[in-house]
């Protein structure tokens, strides 16, 4: 669910949505998605639903949006500072 993480995060960043949101959001998604395969694992013969699968997604999920969000913040500064001129010497 790392993955899952990103790929939410990444696709509420297409909306107008404030940084807390869009993680929030994304959260509040792995969390959904966790709790149905979980249900989902219910009605399959050898598996079983667990809430500590739902809590290590869960933990997963979020993992993926810090990494996400710390790429991010990183990509962000480095591309101002391109933008400033601090990578275009010019002599």
């Amino acid at each position: 669910m790392l993955c899952g993480g990103v790929l939410f995060l990444s696709l509420l960043s297409t909306y107008p949505l404030s940084e807390m949101k869009r993680m929030l959001f994304s959260l509040l998604i792995g969390i959904e998605y966790a709790i149905l395969d979980e249900i989902h694992q219910l009605f399959i013969e050898g598996r079983a639903g667990k809430i500590e699968d739902v809590l290590i997604d869960t933990i997963g999920v979020s993992i993926g949006i810090c990494v996400a969000m710390l790429l991010y913040k990183i990509a962000i500064k480095i591309l101002s500072k391109r933008k400033d001129g601090v990578f275009n010497k010019q002599e």
